[in-house]
């Protein structure tokens, strides 16, 4: 399930960093949820190399 989650959390931040990238018509839209997905996804890109490091050490 936790594997699920993080797959899918990290799909929408990178769609979401696409979009806020390229299509500049369609983001006019969504632009504030696009952005609450990427702040989310980049947190949890962090969280995930944190728990890495801390997990190696």
């Amino acid at each position: 399930m936790k594997k699920i989650l993080s797959i899918s959390i990290l799909i929408l931040f990178l769609i979401s960093s696409v979009l806020l990238f390229f299509d500049e018509n369609f983001t006019n839209y969504f632009k504030k949820e696009l952005r609450l997905i990427n702040v989310i996804g980049w947190g949890y890109v962090l969280y995930l190399s944190f728990m890495r490091r801390r997990n190696k050490e």
